[in-house]
């Protein structure tokens, strides 16, 4: 996929984050106390995920480093900047426990993806050591 691509779903995601945290109501699809921690977890994680996917094809060699810690920490500030607008909103708050749900849903869906990788990488490795030896 072309950067181009890659980078608007990531602005149109932003959007409707930004577009479901300036609802002053929100109707609950979960009925525990706090089980708004997990759509916050998941919903970062999708971000964090298309954050990943956008810096994989940056020209700017800084970006395209140090992939994950950059997806994470967009993410994990993005998050910030979202409890932040929601202090603002009638019937929102600004809270802590929500910002720590978005960095923690970015972080395992990006260290699960290192961990995947690492061992695709291992797996590919060995298959050419295989190769090798059999010739």
């Amino acid at each position: 996929m072309k950067l181009w691509f890659r980078r608007l779903c990531v602005l149109l995601y932003c959007i409707l984050i930004f577009i479901l945290s300036s609802q002053a109501h929100l109707p609950r699809l979960l009925e525990p106390e706090n089980a708004d921690k997990f759509v916050h977890f998941i919903e970062y994680g999708v971000l964090a995920f298309l954050f990943y996917r956008m810096i994989l094809l940056e020209r700017l060699f800084f970006l395209r480093s140090r992939p994950f810690i950059l997806s994470w920490f967009f993410t994990a500030s993005y998050g910030f900047s979202d409890e932040i607008h929601q202090y603002f909103v009638p019937h929102r708050s600004c809270s802590l426990m929500d910002w720590l749900a978005d960095a923690a849903g970015a972080a395992i869906v990006l260290g699960v993806m290192a961990i995947r990788m690492n061992q695709f990488k291992m797996q590919k490795s060995k298959c050419k050591m295989t190769d090798q030896n059999l010739k």
